[in-house]
């Protein structure tokens, strides 16, 4: 399954946006959207091979954990 997505260095690999500090709690956060992004989809997704559905999960957690990066750098945190 390689694709031009695969090949581009630039496809968000990155652990965090912009080059900025790096998430300690992510690696916890990504096992934890894997074990929920596959409980939700086992079913629905049985015709995948299992190499797929752990493609596709793994894509997805990695999408999401990205998403929340973005999010978390783009809106100002009120001071307290």
């Amino acid at each position: 399954m390689s694709g031009k997505r695969d090949d581009d260095p630039d496809s968000g690999d990155a652990p965090w946006p912009g080059g900025g500090t790096p998430d300690p709690n992510r690696e916890v956060r990504r096992d934890i959207y894997i074990a929920d992004i596959s409980a939700r989809l086992r079913y629905a997704c049985r015709h995948l091979s299992d190499d797929e559905f752990a493609r596709l999960v793994l894509d997805m957690a990695e999408m999401k954990l990205r998403f929340a990066s973005i999010d978390a750098a783009s809106w100002p945190h009120p001071r307290s």
